[in-house]
């Protein structure tokens, strides 16, 4: 009987977390939005550095590249509408425009046009 019960506990936390997994790139979906904040807020984190990838060509492949290229310490939330973001404690703006750059233009390498921004949020 334990047994049963700790494998419907295991059953109910995977779902819990794949639900908030995009089937095709295996990064957060844009509902995992809402747990970031809530646990920004519990952990008092104030601000946090989010860099917007977009194409209007293959996602697939720029989900690939992002995956090489994701730094440390940081989380990919992959949008219903192609855009993709790279959200992470606060950057310095060097360290952002150089990673922007280095994806820019391995993508632009791979026949991929992208769009890119970026922001640091507070609150």
């Amino acid at each position: 009987m334990g047994y049963a019960i700790g494998l419907m506990f295991a059953d109910y936390y995977m779902f819990r977390r794949l639900s908030y997994a995009d089937a095709k790139t295996g990064f957060f979906n844009e509902k995992y939005l809402k747990v970031l904040r809530r646990e920004s807020k519990k952990k008092n984190i104030k601000e946090a550095t989010v860099i917007s990838f977009k194409t209007t060509g293959d996602r697939d492949k720029l989900a690939e590249l992002l995956k090489f290229w994701k730094p440390e310490h940081s989380t990919i939330v992959a949008k219903d509408n192609g855009e993709f973001l790279v959200i992470s404690e606060v950057r310095r703006k060097l360290i952002t425009e150089r990673f922007i750059f280095l994806v820019t233009e391995h993508a632009k390498s791979s026949g991929l046009e992208t769009e890119s921004s970026y922001r640091t949020e507070k609150n």
